[in-house]
């Protein structure tokens, strides 16, 4: 059945929509210029896309001492595609954006190196207590780095330091790697920093995220994705949260959802996702969803609020990393059999 989303949303989605378009275009712009230049919030996007014998490790810790963390026994069992380090903090009050871009990484198989994050988001919580604005003088700073050159094939323990802001909530690792022992997946990586506000005063959609779409071409029998998503700043407390899916076909991208909760489209697949899975303040949420014979695309959205908690307030957070694995369609198989390389698309 194909789903079309109806975009006479009303004024505050459509400059929510707006917003998040232009800082995409910043955010892109630091991307390919290589720098770490500071950018606004920005809505996940594709970084990475492949297709072969892949598979996606996401290791995670939150409720960073003294700012220093260790991820331990971290497993990549075959070649190293690609790897990003992610890492969230804040500061008070909204406008200290000195940050903190510059941290250290040890792997107990190397010494320790100097990481500079590539790319880094804000979201500035300015005028506290002033209508349409947060209720909190901070912000939220989002970081990623390439580090596919720090990371080695084996068992070993990734240990961030000097990671130094008023909180740390936390820090993951996120590796693609190719191994002949797995079946054949194209895997997708995306970035950016998409934030969850609890109890936003005048502008109710802001409590939830933007819908993250993951599109393919359909195929005719059932299939499994996997999902794996990394979200900081979530406790580990009784603060609602909800995590909804859906899946369907489109032909143009207009006819993707942009909205799950108002709209019916989606239904609700955790009542309750972030739980401080890695530690207090850090989530990896991996879900596997069956998607049917003729879809054309999976989509997700996370809501503060709801759910099966009962807490006050609901829960705020950054979602700063989507990923899925999932058996390509059968035309992609069969180039695949014949020995036809498919190309690697990289975009950081």
């Amino acid at each position: 059945m194909k789903r079309v989303w109806n975009h006479n949303g009303g004024r505050i989605r459509a400059a929510r929509a707006g917003a998040a378009a232009r800082f995409l275009a910043v955010a892109i712009v630091g991307v390919l210029l290589g720098s770490s230049a500071l950018a606004s919030e920005v809505r996940l996007h594709e970084v990475f896309s492949a297709t072969g014998q892949y598979g996606i490790h996401n290791s995670g810790v939150g409720d960073l001492v003294d700012g220093t963390a260790t991820m331990h026994d971290v497993t990549i069992p075959g070649r190293v595609e690609t790897a990003y380090l992610y890492w969230v903090g804040s500061n008070q009050p909204h406008d200290d954006v000195g940050s903190d871009a510059n941290i250290t990484l040890t792997s107990s198989a190397s010494s320790r190196a100097a990481v500079t994050a590539d790319v880094e988001w804000a979201v500035d919580f300015e005028k506290p207590w002033d209508p349409g604005h947060y209720l909190w003088d901070a912000n939220h700073i989002a970081f990623v780095a390439d580090v596919t050159d720090l990371v080695s094939v084996g068992t070993f323990d990734y240990t961030i330091s000097d990671f130094d802001m008023d909180a740390e909530f936390g820090v993951g690792l996120q590796v693609v790697y190719e191994d002949d022992s797995l079946p054949v997946s194209n895997v997708t990586v995306h970035q950016g920093h998409d934030f969850a506000y609890s109890g936003w005063p005048s502008a109710g959609e802001l409590n939830r995220t933007h819908v993250l779409t993951h599109t393919f071409e359909p195929s005719d029998h059932e299939r499994t994705l996997e999902a794996s998503f990394l979200v900081a700043g979530g406790e580990p407390t009784d603060r609602p949260d909800q995590l909804w899916f859906d899946t369907g076909t489109h032909v143009t991208e207009e006819d993707l959802p942009a909205e799950l909760i108002t709209t019916g489209l989606g239904e609700v697949i955790d009542a309750n996702p972030l739980e401080g899975t890695d530690g207090a303040t850090w989530d990896t949420v991996i879900k596997e969803v069956m998607v049917p014979a003729g879809a054309t695309y999976v989509a997700f959205q996370f809501e503060s609020g709801g759910g099966t908690g009962t807490g006050s307030p609901a829960e705020s957070f950054s979602w700063v990393s989507g990923s899925f694995a999932m058996v390509p369609e059968p035309t992609m198989l069969v180039l695949l059999l014949l020995g036809i390389p498919l190309v690697t698309q990289r975009r950081r």
